[in-house]
């Protein structure tokens, strides 16, 4: 029992030390497996690159056109970037060129059988000149000419679209702003009439002089109940002064106080003492008076005339009230106009701006746009495209050379028995 169990544990060791060193790649086993199968190998990197030289020697010769655009800066000396450069090319690969240029040069037929989906893809290709504003189109067909005129033909159609596309944002924005700057006008228009008819119908001028009048009228209010209030004082005193004093004074005279008198008395005998007792009396109108009573007669009439001016400003034209009608009017009025000459001046300030934005959109957009030139149209190249027959030789013994030796690995891993197992044949 205890030899058979030594055994067992001896053929068990002998098995596991194997598992350990197939968890290990063995490079040169590869290597031994491969210079085994070196001629195949080599043979078959050998056929394919006989056969893609056989490929490329039966293919037909195509021959290479090229032409060169390029963006032009704008009129207005601004160069266009990158961003203006990429936004050009759905320009250069529009679908309605390719139709065009194939049903031109008739390439939907045999031997080429061009769709236009597949035109800038396998036949004319377009590439940006890195950091220049410079696109490069180039086409690949097997007629010399007729690849020149297919590049020359969809050079000439995105020039063409270009100036088409440039002729139409012209085109609108000229008549977007003009379309702003005719509203902006018509507002314009319309707010200068409603002000003329607004100044013609409010008089405003007229009204400011009367409301001047009135207030220069109002003014002098005070110094006219001054001068009333003088007036009268002045008639109550003259009054006064007048009612104490008599119209027509007598003046007493004896005989004695005049000396011519006296003398005739004395000249008649018998009758000086009767004589002497007589008196003389003289009535005159009183002077004083008189001047009082012409005093009171001005003073009178002043006062009338200053009553009625009162009369007229305080109760006609209400003068002295605390708000004016007049006044009130004529604040409204200016008011108004105020409103309508600021409605006026922002139309003028906004047609005056979107015309001159308008003139100077367009001069921008037709002279400011960028826009695609033909920097080099395409000559039909004299001799066909190379080969390169070295190059895909050597491209197909090298890819030969590693398909034939993964086959040889995966041939040799898949038929080989494991090593650990008895062989056939051995004891």
């Amino acid at each position: 029992m205890a030899d058979s169990s030594a055994a067992l544990r001896s053929s068990d060791a002998r098995f596991e030390e194997p598992d350990q060193e197939d968890d290990e790649i063995d490079l040169r086993e590869y290597v031994r497996t491969l210079w085994a199968y070196r001629a195949v190998i080599c043979i078959g990197a050998v056929v394919l690159a006989v056969s893609v030289v056989t490929v490329s020697l039966l293919r037909r010769p195509t021959y290479h056109a090229e032409s060169t655009i390029i963006l032009s800066q704008s009129k207005l000396g601004e160069r266009p970037g990158t961003a203006a450069t990429a936004s050009f090319r759905p320009v250069l690969e529009s679908q309605t060129t390719a139709t065009s240029v194939i049903q031109e040069f008739g390439l939907d037929k045999a031997p080429y059988r061009i769709f236009a989906t597949d035109f800038f893809t396998g036949w004319v290709t377009i590439e940006e000149v890195r950091n220049t504003p410079v696109f490069r189109l180039s086409a690949l067909l097997y007629d010399p000419k007729l690849a020149a005129d297919v590049v020359n033909s969809v050079a000439r159609h995105a020039v063409e679209t270009s100036r088409r596309i440039s002729q139409q944002e012209a085109a609108r924005s000229r008549d977007d702003l003009r379309l702003q700057r005719d509203e902006a006008k018509t507002r314009m228009d319309e707010t200068v009439e409603k002000l003329r008819k607004f100044r013609e119908e409010s008089q405003l001028e007229l009204l400011r002089k009367d409301v001047d009048a009135m207030l220069a009228e109002r003014g002098g209010l005070l110094s006219l109940l001054i001068q009333i209030e003088t007036q009268k004082a002045r008639l109550d005193k003259a009054e006064q002064e007048l009612s104490s004093r008599q119209r027509v004074e007598t003046v007493k005279r004896s005989i004695d106080s005049d000396a011519a008198m006296m003398e005739s008395a004395r000249g008649t005998a018998g009758q000086v003492s009767d004589l002497l007792r007589l008196e003389t009396r003289n009535e005159f109108v009183n002077p004083v008076y008189q001047s009082l009573d012409s005093e009171v007669a001005t003073a009178r009439t002043t006062l009338a005339s200053l009553e009625r001016k009162k009369t007229q400003v305080v109760e006609v034209r209400k003068l002295d009230a605390a708000q004016s009608t007049q006044l009130t009017r004529l604040y409204r009025l200016e008011a108004d106009l105020a409103a309508l000459e600021t409605e006026r001046d922002l139309a003028v300030a906004v047609y005056r701006q979107v015309d001159t934005a308008y003139e100077v959109a367009r001069v921008q957009v037709a002279s400011g746009s960028a826009q695609l030139e033909i920097l080099e149209t395409a000559i039909p190249p004299d001799r066909p495209k190379s080969r390169n027959l070295a190059r895909n030789t050597l491209i197909a013994l090298i890819l030969g050379l590693t398909l034939v030796s993964a086959g040889v690995l995966i041939y040799n891993a898949a038929s080989t028995v494991p090593r650990n197992a008895p062989r056939p044949g051995r004891a």
